[in-house]
């Protein structure tokens, strides 16, 4: 039952409002999420936090990272007001690091979301500060069993 109203959650979008985007610019996807990532774990190491990658023009930026205060999930805005130019190419959030949580693998709602959405999705597991890179066009869900995907490392500070 809570998989199905994560997913439910996920793949709603409720907020009326548009996603704020941050005005900075980066050339690719990965550097764009990567710095989002940095920025919303340093909001908060206790709950989820994400947002939107966007591109527009050639570059990419990234909304302002938002919250639910849930240690599991965050229910990110992918309408993004079309005057402003940008479309929304990948998503975005924390793992916390918290023992009751396995924060390196995508969560089968993560994946949903993803393929749903039809973008990337990418996760920073806050334990290792690790970036990891899911791509539906690419990755097979569920390849660490138990509705788990690993997807592929971005960084590592290692």
């Amino acid at each position: 039952m809570r998989f199905i109203l994560c997913l439910v959650a996920a793949l709603l979008t409720l907020n009326s409002q548009a996603a704020d985007v941050n005005g900075s610019q980066w050339p690719t996807m990965n550097a764009a999420a990567v710095y989002a990532l940095h920025k919303a774990e340093q909001m908060s190491s206790d709950y989820e936090y994400g947002g939107v990658i966007v591109e527009g023009n050639g570059h990419y930026s990234f909304s302002i990272p938002n919250t639910d205060n849930e240690v599991a999930k965050v229910l990110i805005d992918t309408h993004i007001n079309p005057e402003t130019g940008y479309k929304v190419v990948a998503l975005y959030h924390t793992h916390p690091c918290n023992p009751d949580y396995i924060q390196r693998y995508f969560s089968l709602p993560d994946t949903a979301t993803a393929i749903y959405q039809s973008v990337e999705s990418y996760i920073i597991d806050m334990c290792t500060n690790t970036v990891y890179l899911f791509d539906p066009s690419q990755d097979i869900p569920d390849d660490a069993g138990l509705g788990r995907t690993s997807g592929r490392i971005v960084n590592s500070p290692h």
